[in-house]
């Protein structure tokens, strides 16, 4: 299923987006907290965490490669596995 992807907050300090579903619908969404390396993302109630290692990475990268290890996040929390990206 293709979904499309939306930035709701990219600047140098802070990333966050959502995940849409093709009816519409939000499927799940991120932030990526600078501060902490730490990305969550949440579909329903749903919340996992990972840290990701952004260090000597520019903006253009890290928005290229969160979106994609939110939405596996994602997945992964729904089906109980556990988060190794």
């Amino acid at each position: 299923m293709e979904m499309p992807h939306k930035f709701t907050q990219a600047n140098d300090r802070d990333l966050e987006g959502v995940w849409v579903k093709p009816n519409g619908r939000r499927f799940c969404r991120w932030r990526f907290d600078a501060a902490s390396s730490t990305l969550r993302a949440s579909r329903g109630v749903v919340v996992s965490e990972q840290s990701v290692d952004a260090e000597g990475k520019d903006l253009e990268a890290l928005k290229e490669e969160l979106p994609r290890i939110a939405l596996e996040l994602a997945n992964q929390g729904r089906s109980g596995a556990s988060a190794s990206v």
